[in-house]
């Protein structure tokens, strides 16, 4: 059975699996395909908006509804105390569903891999000629309205890769992503302090305890 208030966050094999079906050209040619029997355009634009956005979240641990209206310009990197490149995402805090009417922005430390999906998309999009200024939206459509939700792609993708439920047959959703990423901290992270991460996922130790007790 399901365990107290457990969340359901990928396995470390489920997310690997997901990750390398998203490199494969399988990935990006499912879809609508032109009368030449190429992909269609939009439909492959739309697989590498994703392949970034699944990536992004599972490795910044961002709300769905805060990585949404992200800009490019809000996203950089560094080099933090350890000699490690961190991806920082400098985080609008009025999006939030915890801001309780915070106007004051936050920055949100998440792993380099996060900074290279980032540039991965952004390349791709320079490829095809969009113009990418900093204000822009990144997960956005080519005319720069932001993609309402990613639900039905996020479910076809997890489906096609094989990774559709945890242990317990929960189905996975797009918040998942966050989860994983908390968990993955706390059972892979080294020297790792569960007051920085709490600090650093916008949420409390006591939820973290609660939430991740297994």
């Amino acid at each position: 059975a399901k365990i107290g208030n457990r969340r359901e966050a990928f396995s470390l094999e489920q997310y690997r699996t997901l990750v390398r079906y998203m490199r494969t050209n399988e990935y990006l040619n499912k879809g609508k395909h032109s009368d030449q029997g190429s992909p269609d355009k939009r439909v492959v634009r739309h697989r590498q908006m994703l392949r970034c956005y699944i990536l992004f979240l599972c490795n910044t641990g961002l709300r769905v509804g805060e990585c949404r209206h992200l800009r490019f310009g809000d996203v950089t990197f560094t080099t933090n105390r350890l000699g490690e490149k961190v991806c920082v995402v400098e985080l609008d805090q009025t999006l939030s569903k915890v801001s309780r009417g915070s106007t004051r922005s936050a920055k949100v430390i998440g792993r380099y891999t996060a900074w290279r999906a980032l540039e991965r998309f952004r390349e791709f999009l320079f490829s095809i000629g969009e113009e990418l200024v900093d204000d822009r939206f990144i997960f956005c459509n080519s005319q720069g309205n932001v993609i309402r939700d990613f639900r039905e792609g996020f479910s076809n993708v997890i489906k096609e890769a094989g990774v559709e439920t945890d242990k317990f047959g929960v189905k996975f959703v797009p918040y998942s992503c966050r989860h994983t990423y908390i968990t993955f901290r706390l059972k892979y992270g080294k020297n790792l302090s569960i007051h920085s991460l709490a600090k650093n996922a916008r949420t409390s130790v006591e939820m973290i305890q609660s939430n991740y007790d297994d």
